[in-house]
């Protein structure tokens, strides 16, 4: 395949004009190609106020992964990155959505234009809300058949004070902190996975059941823990939350996201939000290896997040011959 490391800068520098000519409203939408990795970069002074940062940096990057050596496949992943978030121009709300099955894609897509409007205030109760309506508008999407096509929704929101991580399924949410000396990982979000007690005890009360695929010759067990209907073979989804996916919800799988608020401490150096295509072999301690240059040299977010999608593909390609679709948006704190 073309050297998968090729790729078409789309920078874009955000200044208080230029929010105020837009209305402060800047939606970021995935760009790829496949074969190609793209990026897009934001940088955006906030007001010296009680917040212990004043600059914020966001980049992001996605790559479609391939379903064999040279096939290159659709890429399912997405990314939002909102500024002005509920008409605030401190707030921000940034998301990746992994989709999966057939029709994962359009999933993915419909919920990164969809999603943030439904958003009213940033009680659980209007998240919540918002992430119910865009399930349903899935489901009554004549065109789209979302039996056993999904996506997850990892997103945060940031404000003056805090960090909101608003979770729903597998992919994940990584905040990175400085104290002492000492780079550390703090995860925002939990993978919500089969192997969770709480996840598979709500699967198991509603009809579904938990197990895992059997290799070609029926031998032995392969692969995560899935989510399966009682007497049938299907969905087999790898996840407990998601949207979409409407077979799975009738076994237990939910449309509801988890919260989880971090007040800053005044240690918080970047934030990296990803789809399992960076997790899978890409740990916290590992990306701090990756993105700490780039951090303290230059503050080059949008090359962390280049270096993080190349290494992680790099892994998948060593370990695997189908390699996953990855997305990642890198936060800088400064």
């Amino acid at each position: 395949m073309d050297n998968p490391y090729t790729r078409e800068r789309l920078e874009l520098l955000v200044n208080q004009m230029t929010l105020k000519q837009n209305g402060g409203n800047t939606l970021f939408l995935r760009n790829y190609e496949n074969g190609k990795t793209y990026t897009n970069e934001i940088t955006h002074i906030t007001k010296d106020n009680q917040t212990f940062h004043k600059h914020i940096k966001i980049s992001s990057c996605t790559k479609a992964g391939c379903s064999g050596p040279g096939i290159v496949k659709t890429n399912q992943d997405a990314y939002f990155i909102r500024e002005n978030f509920l008409k605030n121009k401190e707030y921000y709300y940034i998301g990746v959505c992994d989709g999966h099955g057939e029709f994962g894609h359009i999933v993915s897509n419909f919920v990164i234009n969809k999603l943030p409007s439904y958003i009213k205030d940033l009680s659980n109760e209007s998240i919540t809300s918002a992430f119910k309506k865009a399930n349903s508008e899935i489901y009554g999407n004549s065109k789209l058949d979302s039996n056993m096509s999904g996506t997850t929704v990892v997103s945060i929101v940031l404000t003056p004070n805090n960090i909101i991580c608003v979770n729903l399924g597998d992919s994940r949410a990584a905040l990175f902190k400085y104290d002492n000396g000492i780079y550390y990982c703090k995860n925002l979000s939990r993978d919500h996975k089969p192997a969770e007690a709480d996840e598979s005890r709500r699967i198991n009360l509603m009809g579904g059941r938990i197990k895992r695929c059997y290799d070609e010759d029926h031998k032995r067990f392969v692969g995560p823990d899935r989510v399966w209907m009682k007497n049938k073979d299907e969905p087999g989804l790898a996840m407990t939350r998601s949207l979409g996916d409407k077979i799975a919800h009738n076994i237990g799988v939910s449309d509801e996201p988890e919260f989880k608020t971090f007040p800053y401490d005044g240690t918080e150096k970047f934030i990296i939000i990803a789809s399992d295509g960076l997790w899978e072999y890409v740990n916290g301690d590992q990306c701090i290896s990756i993105v700490k240059p780039f951090y303290e040299d230059g503050l080059d977010s949008q090359e962390a997040a280049l270096a993080l999608t190349k290494e992680a593909f790099r892994r998948w390609k060593r370990k695997e011959v189908a390699i996953d679709d990855i997305t990642v948006v890198v936060i800088f704190f400064y």
